[in-house]
């Protein structure tokens, strides 16, 4: 989030409380339309169209008179097989050919394999549950440098007075090509000891964990970043499959960037890097319309995404039955698939591994 993540009017965001959303439960109807419709979803997908299916009805038990350790337990089915799914997608020999940056429209190819927008909603009441994660680990972090001030999201990383973060959201820089030590866009911020934090929000290094983990997981990606599509205590969960991004990949990318970008650094922090699909809207820039009366409006391209200031936000791995952190979010990018027809919102997370190598 390049472009969102340097906002001084979001200051004093921890004290914001919004108002619960209205509706905010997923009906059948609206989930199928997040979907893009269940035919378009269809059309570039190699998941089980029994799998979307239950995706889909799992939410809508909410509404029956059954037990909640009966929903939750259905819940948890639909989630492993999702995983299971998206697994074996990954293994298929034209997902791998297109993971290496071959064939035709394999960014298509690759999201067709793993999209499956799961949702907050899916993850309650199961052991990917993120309600502790939320309670314990994001935190603000806020920057100032003279007159501008800028916010994103970390944690805590092994002590009481460090925390972690993205690179641009300490340095204020939100040039997507500026180079960066090792190409990893993550860095440490030390605090003051009165902004000190508790035991239990301190984050520490899972040396059991690697890159290699990583790739096929369910993940989540937690932080705190009040608007339209946050929960009504202001905070954001980012759950999916993480797919780790290979040369061919990211020079891809990097050809999507634009003509003015200089493509080494770029290349170096895509490379360095997982992907992994976003809600609906979440990277794209919104276009408001506004009256210029007598009848008359106009389109006004919003300059701040919706994933504005998610931005260092920590991303956990869940594995063997618990989360484990991953690593830190750092950018988004909007893709549009014409397999399906529609937009497509990626994420971008700098894995463990990456981290490491750039705090040495």
């Amino acid at each position: 989030m390049r472009e969102g993540d340097f906002v001084p009017d979001k200051r004093a965001r921890k004290s914001l409380v919004l108002e619960p959303k209205k509706n905010s439960g997923m009906s059948r109807r609206g989930f199928l339309e997040i979907l893009g419709g269940s035919g378009a979803f269809a059309a570039g997908s190699m998941i089980p169209k029994s799998i979307i299916k239950d995706l889909t009805d799992v939410l809508v038990y909410k509404e029956e008179p059954i037990k909640a350790a009966v929903y939750n337990l259905e819940k948890q089915e639909t989630l492993d097989n999702v995983i299971v799914a998206v697994q074996r997608n990954l293994r298929n020999p034209a997902v791998l050919e297109a993971l290496e940056g071959r064939g035709k429209d394999f960014l298509s190819v690759i999201l067709g394999a793993v999209e499956i927008p799961i949702l907050p909603e899916h993850l309650e009441g199961t052991s990917y549950d993120v309600s502790e994660l939320l309670r314990r680990y994001p935190i603000q972090v806020e920057v100032s440098r003279g007159t501008t001030t800028s916010f994103g999201n970390g944690i805590f990383w092994q002590d009481p007075n460090t925390q972690l973060t993205a690179e641009h959201v300490i340095s204020g820089n939100l040039s997507s090509d500026t180079e960066l030590p090792a190409g990893v866009d993550v860095s440490t911020y030390r605090v003051d000891p009165f902004l000190s934090a508790s035991s239990e929000q301190i984050v520490k290094d899972d040396p059991n964990l690697t890159n290699d983990d990583i790739h096929g997981q369910l993940v989540s990606i937690v932080g705190f970043d009040p608007d339209t599509t946050s929960d009504k205590n202001g905070y954001k969960t980012y759950p999916g499959i993480a797919i780790k991004i290979t040369p061919g990949l990211a020079r891809f990318l990097v050809e999507h960037s634009g003509p003015l970008v200089k493509k080494r650094p770029l290349m170096e922090k895509y490379q360095n890097s997982f992907m992994l699909v976003l809600p609906p809207g979440e990277a794209k820039q919104n276009v408001s319309v506004v009256s210029t009366g007598r009848g008359k409006s106009t389109a006004i391209l919003e300059p701040i995404r919706r994933a504005a200031g998610m931005s260092g936000s920590p991303m956990f791995v869940h594995l063997k039955g618990r989360y484990v952190f991953g690593g830190i979010f750092w950018s988004t990018f909007s893709f549009g698939n014409f397999s399906s027809y529609r937009n497509m919102d990626i994420g971008f997370v700098h894995g463990i591994d990456d981290v490491r190598r750039a705090l040495k």
